[in-house]
């Protein structure tokens, strides 16, 4: 932390919903909305149109009672330490950590469990028998605003398995990923994990329970060392030092570069680098299902092959994953493509229809 910041402790923070799902507090006269890889952010005064919502109702007892978050005004500020004899229940504390002169960007990790989640099923529960639903879609519908994206979504994911949610752009791909981990709101229909619905979750409950999201897009902490960004995945986890530096290894196995970069600022790794990092960090938040965004967009092929390399190594040890992707290279390792097409599904394919190149350029180009 430099000379010119300081620690701020708020006690007992209210959070709020807006009535698309958007998850926020204020602090200070700023609104920080809980982003969907975790992390909230500053999203400007009060008052600005893009921070509407302070006559919204508290979201209600679990995210008023149960969180507990580090905040950094800028990339380079340490996480702080849990407090001695913290117990993990949840006290309503946010710690934030901002400079005097309020700039910067601000983020914040949500730890504590809501209620009636159990998380003692981690990473590495994934065993596959057939038939054995983790994820049930049905009749899901939603958009933004007043312009409806989805209209009528239906699928289940096997656990244990990889799925791939391929479509082209616009096809509502990330729209259902975001329903899914909760950070847009559902308009109509049901989200089941393990036969419990989540449509009505918000990110930081589904964080909790399981269901953790890498972004399109690499976003990683730029300024912040390799190894940082990974204590960062690892907030929630904290508490269980044992299971973190277990964690840590085997991601460091899945990413040896990384290993070699872990002193070096995230903003200075290659765009392959960075994606393997963003994937990296989500493992460290002990994910039941992984669902990632487009990670091969922008990455030569040889790098995307060694991504989704490692994606099937992640999956055979346990983890369920969702990939959301255009290239059909991603089928090479997947057990089931869920074809979507403007906001349906129009087909699934398995077995050898994955394997079927004329049959899926078929079916996404109709």
């Amino acid at each position: 932390m430099s000379e010119d910041e300081e620690a701020v402790e708020l006690d007992h923070v209210e959070w709020y919903v807006d009535d698309d799902g958007t998850e926020f507090f204020h602090h200070a006269g700023h609104r920080y909305e809980l982003g969907e890889d975790g992390y909230a952010y500053d999203a400007g005064p009060v008052g600005d149109a893009t921070s509407s919502g302070a006559d919204q109702a508290p979201m209600g007892p679990d995210a008023d009672a149960t969180t507990e978050m580090p905040v950094a005004a800028a990339p380079t500020t340490q996480l702080p330490a849990a407090s001695a004899g913290d117990d993990g229940a949840g006290d309503g504390t946010v710690r934030i950590s901002t400079d005097d002169n309020g700039g910067g960007s601000q983020m914040a990790s949500v730890v504590a469990p809501p209620q009636g989640v159990d998380r003692s099923s981690a990473a590495g529960n994934g065993h596959r028998e057939p038939g054995d639903v983790m994820l049930r879609i049905r009749g899901l519908r939603s958009g933004y605003g007043n312009l409806p994206v989805l209209h009528g979504v239906d699928f289940d994911i096997e656990r244990g398995s990889t799925a791939v949610l391929l479509g082209l752009n616009g096809a509502g791909k990330t729209t259902t990923a975001t329903n899914i981990c909760g950070s847009l709101g559902v308009w109509d229909g049901s989200i089941e994990l393990d036969g419990q619905d989540i449509a009505g979750w918000g990110i930081k409950k589904s964080v909790d329970a399981g269901v953790v999201m890498v972004p399109e897009g690499r976003r990683v902490f730029p300024d912040l060392s390799v190894e940082r960004n990974l204590q960062i995945g690892a907030w929630q986890q904290r508490k269980d030092t044992d299971w973190v530096a277990q964690q840590r290894e085997q991601v460091l196995e899945y990413f040896p570069r990384l290993r070699e970069r872990l002193a070096q600022k995230a903003g200075t790794l290659s765009g392959g680098e960075q994606q393997m990092l963003a994937i990296a960090r989500g493992l460290m938040a002990k994910p039941r299902l992984l669902i990632i965004d487009e990670a091969s967009m922008g990455l030569a092929p040889v790098i995307v092959s060694q991504v989704f390399s490692i994606i099937e190594q992640i999956n055979e040890d346990g983890v369920t994953v969702l990939m959301i992707e255009q290239n059909v290279g991603a089928l090479d390792v997947a057990d089931v493509a869920i074809v979507m097409e403007q906001g349906t599904i129009i087909r699934e394919l398995h077995g050898e229809e994955l394997s079927d190149r004329a049959l899926v350029s078929q079916t996404l180009m109709g």
